[in-house]
């Protein structure tokens, strides 16, 4: 009989709106599926949304695709569903599936505390202190919160990079047995052919998809456009998370020149970016830091330079001839990188698209297998 793994996360499929972290849980519940019975908790609402989402069936388990998923629509149905799972099942390990979230965080720890079940927390790259800045106050009593919990659980962590294992280790005060590294599995999309949008010289198609919040950096990104030479377009996709930075941003954008076109698209699901992604040159995001960066990988595939912050696992691009690392501090070395790319012409871009599709072959074909075999023993503790 397979060991059972209970997983909580906010958003699942068909939820999409909150980007990476869905797709990182979806690709651990397939490929844990094969040694275990997973089920996973999650919310009935995508993100930002008040009404819900079209489902089958809302507070009670279904099996999809060899997962039991239960789709809630209340914090009172999140806790008397975990407890009533808790109480009923022998669970070999609870899988939470974010840090800073009191509803499919706080109250799993609450029931494993008083179930004596073990807990593996995946903080998606919400401990960077880049992060922590953001409500700094409210983070750090949370915090405080679940180290009392961890002193007496002794809580194991997964993280996706050896920076994020060290951040773990400097706040919790944990030894490496506590805390292990695997990074995502990645998929590349190999459904439908596609052409990429011609580069033209002087010219250049960008597009940014992300969240709306300041750790995505879209201010400063906005800024760096400004004294741009030759006929920009830049198109951003995806949910607007706060609404005060996004009209500190539009301000800005009124403000750029008229060579200089920025239009906000809204939110698109995965398959829609698929489609969308070969009508860009390249690929815009110096965010502050990321846990993985799911669409940074996505651009790649599709034949697009990418021109994000050093915070993330996706390093060494200049020197792949892939895009650029750049501080998300420095404007003026952002601009720099952009305008390099606008003087490109197509015969040049012909060869960056080639080694951006190439190496995410490679990775694809060399990480996932063994990335999957590191799940599979993630949870052998």
């Amino acid at each position: 009989m397979k060991k059972k793994i209970f997983i909580s996360s906010e958003f699942f499929p068909p939820a999409y709106k909150a980007g990476g972290p869905i797709k990182s849980v979806n690709n651990l519940a397939n490929a844990l599926k094969i040694k275990y019975d997973i089920f996973i908790i999650t919310s009935a609402r995508d993100l930002n949304a008040k009404s819900l989402m079209d489902l089958e069936k809302i507070n009670i388990w279904v099996k999809k695709n060899g997962i039991n998923l239960i789709y809630v629509d209340s914090t009172k149905n999140i806790i008397v569903n975990i407890a009533r799972f808790f109480f009923n099942n022998k669970i070999h390990f609870c899988y939470i599936s974010s840090f800073f979230n009191p509803k499919f965080s706080l109250i799993p720890i609450i029931f494993s505390f008083l179930f004596n079940n073990r807990i593996m927390i995946a903080p998606k790259g919400e401990l960077f202190d880049e992060a922590l800045s953001n409500k700094k106050l409210k983070k750090s009593f949370y915090i405080f919160f679940i180290k009392i919990f961890n002193f007496f659980l002794n809580i194991n962590w997964h993280a996706t990079s050896v920076s994020e294992k060290s951040q773990i280790k400097k706040i919790f005060n944990h030894k490496n047995d506590y805390v292990t590294i695997c990074s995502n599995i990645v998929e590349i999309n190999n459904k439908t052919h596609f052409y990429n949008k011609i580069k033209k010289k002087n010219a250049l198609r960008i597009i940014i998809p992300c969240r709306i919040t300041p750790i995505k950096n879209i201010y400063r990104t906005i800024l760096s456009l400004k004294k741009l030479e030759g006929n920009i377009d830049v198109h951003i996709f995806g949910v607007i998370d706060d609404l005060k930075y996004w009209k500190k941003c539009e301000n800005e954008i009124l403000k750029l020149s008229r060579n200089i076109r920025v239009k906000y698209k809204g939110s698109v699901t995965s398959e829609e970016l698929f489609r969308i992604y070969p009508k860009y040159n390249i690929f815009l995001m110096p965010s502050m830091s990321e846990n993985f960066g799911y669409s940074i990988f996505e651009a790649l595939s599709f034949g697009l330079p990418v021109i994000i912050g050093k915070n993330n696992p996706w390093t060494n691009l200049e020197r792949l001839k892939i895009g650029f690392n750049v501080d998300p501090y420095n404007i003026s070395d952002i601009s720099k990188k952009i305008q390099s790319y606008v003087n490109m012409i197509e015969e040049d871009f012909k060869i960056i698209r080639k080694n951006c599709k190439l190496f995410t072959e490679n990775f694809s074909k060399k990480e996932n297998k063994n990335i999957k075999k590191i799940l599979l023993n993630l949870f052998e503790l």
